[in-house]
């Protein structure tokens, strides 16, 4: 996926104001109160869904200077949360809720069909700051947390599969939708899945099912990105950069987006950031690089060069914004024996495109360490709390092919799993002789 990397399907967690009448908090403690249930907080109440998902549990984790991390885990039948905190600054509430698929078909079955299956979780951040003895209510609004794995096979019929982790795939679920080797899928803030390989682009809330809305556009779209706060998808077609609105669970035709003056926009790569801020391979005055301007003043931009990214000789891939960071997959395409194999995933800063760490990168023709390093990173495959989840693909020197699904851990900044090999053909970048 193209995307503004993480992302989500619409919940509003309504803030409590709660008196703290007959509850006295230990000095130095602040009190929390979320509330996550009831009429006045219908989770998913903008989104085109006609009922909540059963939510196995909320797990909420506090934490910030000063303080030990502090998780707690509550049903998710639970009507509110409420807690005493350790008072401070930055204080940040993260909140994570897996859905009881099952328990949903159960309780809904003849509209199972119309709710985003292929979400595993939504989830919400808030940073505020305590203070001491006062008693908080802290508004969030969940969004998609965690998916399931797109895999495109774009060579094989061109198709998806569907599984539900790097090492444990289960047993994949083959729908046939057209798939082109440059097409794009992202995921909405409600968890659906928007896929670009045909004209209009459809909009499908159950992947099993003909439940869809679509965006129609003439062109072919090469790559998509999701503004979750302003609920606009932005893509790009034919060199031009468009947006289009959701409202009321229906998108919107397709307007062109103004982009600074004398800039062209490549084929591939695009992401979105919380603040409408657009980042877009481009070149600028015969200067490949990463372009950053808003929609409202595109006059106002800011570039970086492929050099400076130390991507020279590599080609961006798909782009996504996630945690507040810019990530970048790059790599080196071609045939078999005329092109290097290899690439790197690289950690860039919002506010002045510096780039901040690289993983992945080799030196030779293939990598010398392929537990460590990338053949050829080519998409962002689901949406995972602080992990990457990427198609990687190249050939050996023996002209075996290599398809893969790595997962990085972003903390630790380390590549954490490698599997589902052999699995599709991704989108045959390198092809075998």
């Amino acid at each position: 996926m193209r995307k503004s990397l993480f992302v989500f399907a619409s919940i509003s967690l309504i803030a409590l104001l709660a008196s703290c009448s007959g509850l006295f908090p230990a000095q130095g403690d602040a009190t929390i109160v979320i509330q996550l249930g009831g009429s006045a907080s219908r989770a998913l109440s903008d989104a085109p869904f006609p009922a909540l998902p059963v939510l196995s549990s909320y797990r909420i984790t506090v934490s910030g200077p000063g303080m030990e991390a502090v998780t707690y885990t509550i049903p998710g039948s639970s009507p509110s949360f409420r807690a005493s905190i350790p008072a401070g600054p930055q204080r940040t509430i993260e909140l994570y809720a897996p859905v009881d698929w099952a328990a949903t078909g159960l309780a809904y079955p003849d509209l199972i069909a119309t709710f985003p299956s292929l979400v595993k979780a939504y989830g919400a951040s808030s940073t505020l700051d305590l203070s001491a003895g006062k008693t908080l209510n802290v508004a969030m609004r969940l969004e998609v947390a965690e998916t399931k794995i797109l895999l495109p096979d774009a060579v094989n019929d061109a198709y998806l599969l569907i599984v539900d982790s790097v090492l444990n795939p289960g047993t994949p679920l083959s729908n046939y939708y057209s798939f082109w080797p440059d097409a794009d899928f992202e995921f909405d803030r409600y968890g659906r899945l928007l896929i670009s390989s045909e004209s209009p682009i459809r909009i499908l809330n159950n992947i099993e099912s003909e439940n869809e809305t679509t965006i129609d556009h003439p062109f072919q779209v090469t790559s998509m990105a999701i503004d979750y706060f302003s609920n606009r998808m932005y893509f790009l077609s034919s060199s031009q950069i468009y947006v289009s609105d959701f409202k009321s669970g229906t998108a919107l035709s397709a307007n062109v987006v103004l982009k600074p003056a004398g800039a062209s926009i490549e084929f591939q790569g695009l992401a979105v950031d919380g603040n409408g801020n657009i980042y877009v391979s481009s070149v600028i005055d015969n200067i490949s690089g990463l372009l950053k301007f808003s929609i409202t003043t595109p006059e106002n931009y800011r570039f970086t060069s492929k050099q400076e990214l130390g991507i020279a000789n590599l080609t961006i891939k798909d782009l996504a914004v996630k945690d507040d960071q810019l990530y970048i997959l790059a790599s080196e395409n071609g045939w078999s024996g005329s092109t290097v194999h290899h690439g790197k995933l690289i950690e860039v800063r919002l506010d002045d495109l510096s780039v901040s760490r690289v993983l992945g990168a080799s030196s030779g023709t293939y990598p010398e360490n392929p537990t460590t390093q990338f053949y050829g990173p080519q998409r962002f495959l689901a949406i995972a709390p602080r992990k990457l989840i990427i198609a990687d693909e190249g050939l050996l020197v023996d002209n075996v092919d290599i398809d893969r699904v790595i997962q990085v851990d972003i903390p630790s900044w380390t590549i954490e799993m490698i599997g589902l090999e052999g699995q599709v053909n991704f989108f045959k970048t390198y092809s075998v002789c």
